[in-house]
């Protein structure tokens, strides 16, 4: 009996050397992912802070531009009035240009029909 328990210790000694490569390989192989993962993990750790960040800076981008879109409603009417007021300059513009040219018109004939 004692000898059979020499013959399977040699033999799982046997099978243990046979398949250390193996185990070594396999264990070098899990440190390796378990350093990756780590690595990973403190990635995905800072991409999920940079996003609330982001999220943060949106939000505050957004009650700016919703104030200033409430701050701009009164420039934006006082635009309007301006530009209508600036049109009708223009045209009364133009029409005191049309009286001058009419009347510069009348006194040329006028001076015309003097010297006839």
């Amino acid at each position: 009996m004692n000898t059979r328990f020499q013959g399977d210790s040699v033999a799982a000694v046997k099978q243990y050397v046979s398949n250390a490569r193996a185990v070594l390989d396999s264990l070098s192989h899990f440190e390796f992912l378990k350093v990756r993962t780590g690595q990973l993990r403190t990635d995905l750790h800072d991409s999920q802070s940079e996003k609330l960040g982001l999220k943060l800076q949106l939000v505050r981008v957004a009650v700016k531009l919703d104030s200033s879109g409430r701050a701009n409603g009164p420039l934006k009417e006082k635009l309007s009035t301006t530009e209508a007021k600036l049109k009708g300059s223009r045209a009364e513009n133009w029409v005191w240009r049309s009286v001058a040219v009419l009347t510069l018109l009348e006194l040329a004939t006028n001076l015309i029909n003097v010297f006839k």
